[in-house]
């Protein structure tokens, strides 16, 4: 049974610490989340489909050279967790 749906993994740790529920989301972000939140990461016990995380900005926001260093950052990184999966 589904209780909880988010749209933003980043709203996942605080009811994963206050309630009795699991997440599924990527292993490098649960690996993460034991780190700093002091959560527990399993495999599940099935196999999921992969699934898109897209990137998206506003088209006024194009030519700010910080947010571009930004998606440059996130890209990169985005590319290095793909060539490792």
């Amino acid at each position: 049974m589904v209780s909880h749906t988010a749209s933003r993994f980043a709203s996942l740790p605080p009811l994963l610490k206050a309630l009795p529920l699991l997440a599924t989301v990527p292993e490098a972000l649960a690996d993460e989340w034991v780190a700093s939140h002091g959560l527990c990461a399993s495999l599940p016990p099935l196999d999921l489909p992969p699934f898109t995380v897209s990137l998206i900005r506003h088209a006024a926001s194009g030519g700010d050279p910080g947010l571009d260093w930004l998606e440059a950052q996130i890209l990169d990184i985005a590319g290095e967790a793909q060539s490792k999966a």
